[in-house]
């Protein structure tokens, strides 16, 4: 698959405006749901990173559920040393809302996230999140601090928002939860 040269004419004149790798990888992500004979509408395309970032946030919201990433790329923003894959399903499994925004027809014996929702949002962050050993346990943070920043801005920006998140984090890491249900 090739793009247009009017396509590749509105990627450089975005492109010229900011070439930052980062910047770069947010508009491919953009351009990989861009087919040849589509008409590429310049305010359409990301103007900075900032622009790029919101618009990867707002598509992963639209696939996975705003609650779902939303919780899920705040509690890896929050950490300070990044989540394994199993602590991401456990954290998320503790918050009723983003069970809610899961099941929506289906009521399971045991409400917890699948591993398959953290993994298929991973795979759409590809790029912005890498996975390194840690003690012997490989656990995934976001690669870029400005992607940090916008997922604080976006999904920690409310003190409350914040300081439960952080609870919820504590308590789990505390084993709160460990040998009972949840509250």
């Amino acid at each position: 698959r090739t793009i247009t040269p009017k396509q590749m004419m509105m990627v450089r004149y975005v492109f010229n405006k900011c070439s930052a790798p980062i910047f770069v990888k947010l508009l491919a992500s953009e351009l990989k749901s861009v087919a040849s004979y589509d008409e590429i509408d310049i305010l359409k395309l990301p103007i900075d990173i900032s622009d790029g970032m919101d618009v990867l946030l707002t598509k992963l919201e639209e696939k996975h559920g705003k609650t779902f990433v939303g919780k899920c790329l705040g509690s890896i923003a929050a950490s300070k040393s990044g989540l394994s894959d199993c602590e991401i399903n456990d954290i998320l499994s503790l918050e009723e809302s983003v069970l809610n925004e899961i099941y929506t027809e289906y009521q399971p014996p045991l409400r917890r996230v699948t591993p398959a929702h953290w993994l298929y949002l991973k795979e759409s962050l590809e790029g912005f999140i890498c996975s390194f050993d840690s003690d012997g346990v490989q656990v995934n943070m976001l690669k870029h601090d400005g992607l940090i920043q916008i997922i604080t801005d976006r999904y920690l920006r409310r003190d409350k928002s914040k300081t439960l998140l952080h609870s919820v984090l504590a308590d789990y890491f505390l084993g709160t939860w460990s040998d009972g249900p949840k509250p």
